[in-house]
């Protein structure tokens, strides 16, 4: 039997992650997933592939506040918005859309650790961040996730990297939403949908991978063979593919354990 094994949430973009035994599903994708994105002073977003050290802001949420900690201290956000949020326009790759700074707090604690100019901004409830027209299914909307609202890889296919590098490397490198076991390693390749407690996700496009997996998420350091291994077997069209991009078509809760179903090609 196929099931979810394992949850993961991003709340800061390219930040550490929240494994969790439930998560709620809303339209941008998972609860607070990619919720708040670090960027520059031109408002271009900025992620591990050029500060691995966004590795070591681990990151938590309690009942009204998103926490981030760091070796230089903690930093505490509120999870309510503001009623007048100051507003910017910022940039993830080829999108642009409208972002509200957090506070200056903030934008200070995030500079000191990363070494630059920098601000936190979070995405408003009113503002629409649309996922590409070629696979959304009707106006679907995405967080500040690089394109989907959701990622999902299965257990098997890190195994079986695991296997070729000799190692134990962590899914989280991956930066999954959603973990699959009981199937066969890289079978995800040919589902187009997966259905989980009446939620259908549609399998909608394989994802290229850049740099980030080869980076340890504890210290950012880069693992000397993991982009040419994954080369080795996982290129297509010149690009390195792992795990599936999701859309999914229905609001719910998704827990550990569930089944899936799914769909092939």
């Amino acid at each position: 039997m196929i099931s979810v094994q394992q949850l993961f949430i991003y709340p800061v973009k390219s930040c550490r992650g929240i494994e969790l035994d439930a998560a709620e599903l809303v339209a941008t994708g998972l609860r607070y997933d990619r919720h708040w994105m670090l960027v520059d002073r031109d408002g271009n977003f900025i992620s591990q592939r050029l500060y691995p050290q966004m590795t070591r802001i681990h990151t938590r949420l309690d009942a009204s506040e998103l926490v981030c900690t760091s070796p230089q201290g903690e930093l505490r956000v509120p999870l309510a918005e503001q009623e007048s949020p100051d507003l910017r326009d910022v940039h993830i790759w080829n999108d642009r859309c409208r972002a509200a700074i957090v506070s200056s707090t903030a934008s200070r604690w995030f500079s000191a650790w990363l070494g630059i100019p920098c601000d936190l901004v979070y995405l408003p409830d009113q503002e629409r961040r649309l996922v590409d027209p070629t696979y959304a299914h009707n106006r679907d909307i995405v967080s500040f996730a690089d394109g989907f609202p959701l990622l999902v890889t299965s257990q098997a296919s890190i195994d079986l990297l695991n296997d070729k590098l000799n190692d134990n490397l962590s899914i989280e490198r991956f930066r999954p939403n959603i973990v699959v076991a009981g199937c066969a390693p890289h079978e995800e390749d040919h589902w187009t949908a997966i259905d989980i407690a009446n939620i259908t996700i549609d399998l909608v496009k394989p994802c290229s991978r850049c740099v980030i997996p080869s980076l340890d998420p504890e210290l950012g350091e880069r693992h000397p063979s993991l982009n040419k291994t994954l080369a080795s077997y996982r290129r297509r069209d010149g690009q390195i593919m792992f795990g599936m991009n999701g859309v999914h078509r229905q609001p719910g809760v998704i827990r550990t354990g569930m089944r899936v179903a799914a769909t092939s090609v």
